[in-house]
């Protein structure tokens, strides 16, 4: 009885460690990608904030309309919006 229920654990526990750890093997570059369009944006002129909301847009061009509304258009934000979406 001891054993198939320590089976049992183990299985639900590898099944369950297999669902958790797929999606975050993902994250990290997506993150990288979103942390240097910020560090560009903000190293270039844009606060903290707004480099954050805009480098979060789900798109470029999203990305770069969200700077442009505070900064007018500049080369530096199309970079960083860019640099948020390089693979």
């Amino acid at each position: 009885m001891r054993k198939s229920l320590s089976r049992g654990l183990v299985s639900a526990a590898v099944l369950l460690g297999g669902v958790l750890v797929a999606p975050l093997a993902t994250t990290p570059a997506a993150q990288a990608n979103v942390f240097d369009c910020i560090d560009h944006a903000v190293n270039s002129g844009a606060t903290n904030q707004q480099a954050t909301a805009a480098c979060e847009k789900p798109t470029t061009d999203e990305c770069y309309q969200a700077f442009r509304t505070d900064h007018g258009a500049q080369s530096w934000a199309q970079d960083s919006c860019e640099r948020g979406r390089e693979d």
